[in-house]
């Protein structure tokens, strides 16, 4: 008898994953993609804010670069201004301000909020000449000057030595008088002529300068500068003379303030309105030396009637300078000071010729002005549906 073998056969099961076994794999995979998915869309996000913040930073640098080329007054001409309470010294109020502007990188647009203030360079406690007092500050606008408007006299350090050299030299064998010797007596005389001419509607201006060491009652001299001119418009006859500036190395053997042994006579005896700044150079010197030391200035004008409304006699040659001037007790100052001719107006005194404020009756270049600033730049995203977010602050200084 035949067994059927058939019968006992399993059926092989062909119709596929069940509902239940598609239904674990998938979410099988969700857990494992969905970190994967999240991280990649967070990168995605970062590097969207990452190029926007990047094309913030470029647009707030331009507009840094954009302010440090301008005046803040030309950048910002509507800007909010918040008084800082401080006054500089003209007694003008010194401000904060702020502005906004807006600028584009990528086609991305940017608002800028822009705020300069001033007030770490600003005294604030009235401690005047303090480190940090720059802009309350008075300042000279030297950077404006020309040197076809203007004369320079710029002494070397040691002329004395070489003078002094000199003369021990001229002296007899027999004196024993050596270069030191000679040093010590010397006196030296500076003198700056101004010589102005016109005629047929030109004007022609020259400076020049000569300056002499003496010794021993004058019998021994030596020559140092000889009719030297430091100023001449020549075929520039449109170029007139503004100022002259000396800068010179003081000589600190003087017997006393009221005997000085250098002299400087700057002679201006056509009247023309010049200018004129001396200014001392920093030269080793002990605490006796300069208690005693000073220089002679005489200013010399001709003789003319020009009076103020008060009826004073106007000088018309202004004096700046960083002697030390004693209004009380002049005689006892660093400069002494004396006007010739009609120069000294009546109801004046030197003093109000001293001019270190360079005002209206001076040499007019002294401006109170803010320079230097603390500059904050904040940066924001000004694009539809970028709410106004923040994206980066720069900060820097700006001066002017």
């Amino acid at each position: 008898m035949r067994r059927n073998c058939a019968a006992g056969r399993r059926k092989p099961n062909n119709g596929g994953f069940t509902l239940f076994e598609l239904l674990v794999a998938a979410l099988i995979v969700a857990v494992i993609l969905i970190p994967f998915m999240s991280s990649f869309v967070t990168a995605a996000r970062t590097n969207r804010r990452a190029k926007r913040v990047l094309e913030a930073t470029t647009a707030g640098q331009n507009v840094f670069e954009e302010l440090k080329a301008m005046s803040a007054a030309d950048f910002m001409p509507a800007a909010s201004r918040e008084d800082t309470g401080v006054t500089d010294a003209e007694g003008n109020t010194i401000y904060r301000l702020t502005s906004e502007v807006t600028r584009s990188v990528n086609g991305r647009s940017f608002k800028v909020k822009v705020t300069l203030d001033p007030k770490g360079y600003t005294t604030q406690s009235g401690n005047a000449g303090a480190a940090t007092d720059y802009n309350s500050a008075l300042w000279a606008q030297l950077s404006s000057l020309s040197k076809t408007e203007n004369a320079f006299l710029l002494m070397k350090a040691g002329d004395e030595l070489n003078a002094a050299q000199e003369i021990a030299f001229q002296l007899p064998p027999e004196s024993g008088v050596d270069a030191d010797t000679v040093r010590d007596g010397l006196k030296r005389d500076i003198t700056i002529s101004v010589s102005h001419t016109a005629s047929t509607g030109h004007s022609v201006v020259k400076a020049s300068v000569t300056y002499t060491f003496r010794y021993d009652g004058d019998d021994y001299t030596y020559l140092a500068m000889d009719s030297q001119e430091i100023f001449n418009n020549g075929t520039e006859l449109a170029n007139t003379l503004t100022n002259v500036f000396v800068c010179y190395t003081p000589m600190y053997n003087n017997g006393g303030r009221t005997s000085p042994t250098e002299t400087l006579t700057f002679e201006n005896h056509g009247s023309y309105p010049v200018g004129l700044y001396l200014v001392k150079q920093e030269a080793s010197a002990n605490a006796w030396q300069q208690s005693r030391y000073s220089l002679g200035v005489k200013i010399e004008e001709g003789s003319r009637n020009v009076s103020d409304a008060s009826g004073n006699l106007i000088c018309i040659t202004p004096l700046a300078t960083n002697l030390e001037y004693d209004k009380v007790t002049p005689a006892g100052s660093e400069l002494q000071l004396s006007y010739s001719g009609n120069s000294l107006p009546l109801g004046k005194t030197a003093a109000d010729l001293v001019d270190l404020s360079a005002g209206t009756d001076g040499l007019g270049r002294g401006k109170a002005a803010l320079r230097i600033y603390d500059v904050k730049l904040e940066v924001y995203d000004a694009n539809p549906g970028g709410n106004n977010e923040l994206l980066t602050t720069l900060e820097g200084t700006k001066m002017e």
